[in-house]
């Protein structure tokens, strides 16, 4: 009389174990979006479920974010495969700014390059969402440049 409950109860739980991950949950987004503060000046809450568990993701990942490679790792996560990450020193800019000021340089796609086709394809909002990211977890005394190579 009972194994159809149980069998109920089974399948519940690994539907609870399925929401439970972020990178899988439906029903419990809502939650995993709260707990990571979005919505935020970077993310807004809005687009289908694909990008909303990508943006808690990212949130995650973004908690750690002390090294340069920690920025690295972050950018990858957005999908930009060749950042490089600086001190202004070491990418020429001269003391006293230079110890406070962090180089992102960003390596463009190959769509992206010259010679382009139109529409030009730059004004990625994952850029954008990259940017107002380390702005957030970069030194606070800390300005950070941003550009192509």
């Amino acid at each position: 009389g009972l194994a159809g409950e149980l069998f109920n109860a089974e399948g519940l739980l690994k539907e609870y174990q399925d929401e439970y991950d972020c990178r899988t949950t439906t029903s419990f987004i809502t939650e995993w979006e709260s707990a990571v503060g979005i919505p935020d000046t970077c993310f807004p809450a809005t687009g289908d479920i694909t990008d909303r568990r990508l943006h808690v993701v990212i949130k995650l990942a973004a908690l750690g974010v002390q090294t340069q490679q920690d920025f690295i790792d972050l950018a990858e996560t957005l999908g930009f495969v060749g950042t490089t990450v600086q001190a202004g020193i070491d990418a020429g800019i001269a003391a006293p700014d230079g110890r406070f000021t962090i180089v992102v340089n960003f390596s463009l796609p190959s769509a992206n390059r010259f010679p382009i086709s139109f529409p030009i394809p730059f004004g990625d909002e994952q850029f954008f969402i990259l940017e107002c990211l380390f702005n957030i977890v970069k030194p606070a005394n800390c300005t950070a440049t941003y550009g192509f190579i």
